[in-house]
């Protein structure tokens, strides 16, 4: 490895260092203004408490490149996870299956978008659940989609070099309805499954 990649990896975790220690400090102020408990939870919601956005620059150096709030920080962190861990995939799967939803939709049903995020755990040895809204996309519209979803812990298999693993288990769900903006009731594409 190179000075300068070793430099990015270290740059890195200090820059990691920095936007926690910027959270942090930025809850201090906050607390020392309005009172500890109620002043870290009034700046968060009201978007005072702010962290810096940093960005990786030419020079493999770490900048700032912007300010956000906590709460979009931690609101985009879960996002993304949600999105890197394939269960959006596996809710379009369901979706697509289902033909009263392909009806409602149109085909072809794109990228589901991610609305609110009440709970989302995924522990490869005590399971994983989800309990949140998306928006999914057709040909012919839009509907929010409520996702109430377990799966089991992983299966430990034995992998390459004696190493060991533990195997993704499916997402089971317990509540897949489509709500459509120009319907009262909405379409329950558990009941309707094929």
């Amino acid at each position: 490895m190179n000075g300068k990649g070793c430099l990015g990896v270290g740059c890195g975790f200090l820059a990691l260092v920095a936007v926690f220690g910027f959270g942090i400090c930025a809850l201090l102020g906050a607390a020392t203004t309005w009172g500890t408990a109620v002043g870290v939870g009034h700046a968060i919601e009201t978007g005072t408490a702010r962290i810096p956005v940093l960005g990786l620059g030419p020079d493999y150096g770490i900048h700032v490149v912007g300010m956000t709030d906590i709460r979009t920080f931690v609101d985009d962190l879960v996002e993304q996870a949600v999105k890197d861990s394939g269960f959006c995939d596996r809710v379009l799967e369901q979706v697509r299956q289902r033909p009263l939803a392909l009806a409602a939709l149109g085909e072809p049903i794109g990228e589901a978008t991610v609305l609110a995020v009440r709970t989302f755990s995924i522990d490869p040895v005590m399971g994983g659940k989800a309990n949140l809204t998306l928006e999914v996309r057709g040909s012919l519209g839009a509907g929010k989609l409520e996702v109430v979803a377990h799966r089991g812990p992983g299966a430990l298999r034995l992998g390459r070099i004696a190493t060991f693993e533990l195997g993704d288990s499916e997402w089971d769900f317990d509540r897949l309805e489509l709500y459509l903006p120009d319907r009262q009731e909405h379409i329950d594409l558990l009941f309707l499954a094929p």
